[in-house]
């Protein structure tokens, strides 16, 4: 491990003992040391101190009472707490109370010590860069859920304006050839809204933006009237939101018929969950779909996107959907044969919860 820019702060009333860890710790990471621990409590708030170090038997405090006492410094650095006492209760109080991470008795071991801090300090730079990212990525969730709510008024108020006009010139022209370009335009915008609908949709689903409306409901005959499907259970019930589960399983039907896939399912329930299989009829599968995307849905390749006016990234939106709610939408290839399984969770039902 290389040397630690963030520093090691030791705390400790006698001087000998400050000096003497210096020496044994100077190579890890930069080393302050302080005899008081109120001095210590500033050092802490003016720079980041990777770990704390501090004696447990000091005059006017004790290294517990001194570590559990900080607060409000906006990082956390790693405890590891020194005594010549060495009883249980000890190390228990310190650790429930102060959240220590280490406990070393003296006299110390040098090798013993080292090897402590160096993996106290790998911790505090884990966490710190962990925390960091996390951060980041809440702040990008954040700004994604703003550019979905941008695209959905800034996208679709000008193309119906556009579908508007393009449908008043079609009604007012007076020759065919104007009325044909006000046609085009009309069905070139209806493929642009359908293939913005859907960004917007999986942008919706991936930023975790909720609708309100999820509530348990039945699904025997939603998946009766789309996929032609006869559930044994017929008390079998989702936690979701109805219109984008019966929106993600007609977009599912939509691809299964022009991707090569039979529309006669094969369906069982096992552990909570109703499993859904699509085989593929021979030879007529776009391999793309191995896997699903965003960004691979949008690549301009029919054998991948098949867009059209009609419908656009359907299977893209109904494998978000179903892994938002937990399930899953995969495509399977084993022995020869390849197929699309669906994956739906069940919500406990009364009957359920009472087997």
């Amino acid at each position: 491990m290389e040397r630690s820019a963030y520093p090691v702060l030791i705390v400790d009333d006698e001087v000998s003992i400050l000096n003497a860890l210096k020496r044994e710790l100077c190579a890890i990471a930069p080393v302050m040391v302080e005899t008081d621990p109120h001095v210590a409590v500033k050092i802490l708030e003016k720079h980041t101190i990777s770990v704390l170090i501090s004696d447990y038997r000091m005059k006017g405090t004790d290294g517990i009472a001194f570590m559990e006492g900080l607060s409000g410094l906006g990082y956390e650095p790693v405890k590891i707490l020194m005594t010549a006492y060495s009883e249980l209760d000890l190390v228990i109080d310190a650790v429930n109370r102060a959240g220590i991470y280490a406990f070393i008795k003296k006299p110390w071991d040098g090798k013993e010590l080292r090897v402590i801090v160096k993996r106290a300090v790998e911790f505090f730079v884990t966490g710190n860069e962990l925390g960091y990212y996390k951060k980041r990525l809440d702040e990008i969730e954040t700004i994604k859920k703003g550019i979905t709510s941008l695209l959905a008024h800034e996208l679709r108020t000008p193309l119906t304006s556009i579908s508007g006009y393009a449908e008043l010139i079609e009604n007012s022209a007076s020759d065919e050839q104007t009325r044909a370009m006000a046609v085009s335009l009309r069905n070139g915008v209806r493929r642009l809204m359908a293939f913005t609908d859907d960004v917007i949709g999986i942008s919706r689903i991936e930023s975790g933006i909720q609708s309100g409306n999820n509530r348990v409901f039945g699904i025997a005959g939603i998946l009766k009237s789309i996929l032609d499907i006869d559930l044994k259970n017929s008390d079998a019930s989702v936690n979701a939101d109805m219109d984008d589960f019966t929106e993600s399983l007609q977009k599912l039907k939509l691809f299964i018929l022009k991707n090569g896939f039979t529309d006669t399912s094969e369906c069982t329930e096992h552990d909570d969950f109703i499993f859904v299989n699509f085989p593929a009829e021979a030879e007529h599968v776009n391999h793309g779909i191995k896997q699903l995307s965003l960004f691979e849905g949008m690549e301009p390749n029919d054998e991948i996107v098949n867009y059209d006016g009609n419908h656009g990234l359907e299977i893209v939106f109904a494998q978000k959907f179903f892994k938002s709610i937990g399930g899953n939408l995969l495509f399977v290839e084993s022995d020869k044969t390849k197929r699309l399984e669906l994956a739906i969770p069940l919500a406990a039902t009364v009957s359920r919860q009472g087997a």
